[in-house]
């Protein structure tokens, strides 16, 4: 399991920021939403996760971020996915609400909602359900070395 430490979002827009803010900070390093925010592409009500801008930012602190729509992952092997992200850091996202994963053990995944600060367990195939009608992805970050 994750030891992620939820951090609530400071803008009604930022739902995102303080999903990948958490991811930081598990890692050691404190950023702001705002800087965050600051350096994501803003779409509507929120901030795009599939762009280049979000893999720039990563980069430049060390890491590699990759975003699979959720009908676009390697070799259709969502399970295998969700493990690369259960070992390195990253999130699931649905209608465009962003979700740490705290634990994968198929088909069993937990999620942290940031936006109301709890934990939910939900199995693979109800999410990509959701994800297939709604839309939705998962993001992979790792550690460059």
């Amino acid at each position: 399991m994750r030891a992620y430490e939820p951090i609530h979002k400071e803008k009604e827009n930022y739902n995102f920021c303080s999903v990948l803010q958490a991811i930081l900070k598990r890692q050691g390093i404190e950023v702001s939403q705002d800087e965050i925010a600051a350096n994501l592409t803003p779409s509507e009500d929120k901030f795009v996760a599939d762009d280049e801008r979000v893999e720039e930012f990563f980069r430049q602190r060390g890491f590699s971020y990759v975003y699979y729509q959720h009908n676009q992952t390697p070799c259709n092997e969502r399970d295998t996915l969700l493990k690369k992200i259960h070992d390195n850091d990253g999130f699931v996202s649905v209608d465009g609400q962003a979700y740490l994963l705290s634990y994968f053990k198929d088909p069993w995944l937990e999620l942290i909602d940031v936006e109301h600060d709890e934990r939910r367990e939900r199995d693979i195939y109800s999410i990509i359900a959701e994800m297939s009608w709604m839309g939705g992805g998962f993001g992979l970050i790792k550690k460059l070395e």
